[in-house]
């Protein structure tokens, strides 16, 4: 999860993120990666929200991150 927060934080437009297997593994992700109501990250003034001069403008767009999972495994496909 900290990391996921770290690249996003760092202005990153999203994530891929290999080896996902179940709905559980998934649901963290989305957890991880959005903004309430979608999600639970926490958001603070790191170089995505322009270090506080562009956050009016970034939380209209905050939840546009954009997630790839990749289904790599007999078990993913499964599921």
């Amino acid at each position: 999860m900290e990391m996921i927060k770290r690249l996003l934080d760092s202005g990153a437009d999203g994530i891929i993120a290999p080896m996902v297997s179940t709905s559980s593994e998934l649901e963290h992700l989305i957890l991880w990666c959005k903004y309430p109501s979608l999600g639970r990250r926490s958001f603070g003034i790191a170089g995505a929200q322009g270090y506080g001069f562009d956050f009016d403008q970034y939380t209209k767009t905050w939840n546009e991150t954009s997630l790839i999972i990749q289904i790599e495994s007999v078990q993913g496909v499964e599921n």
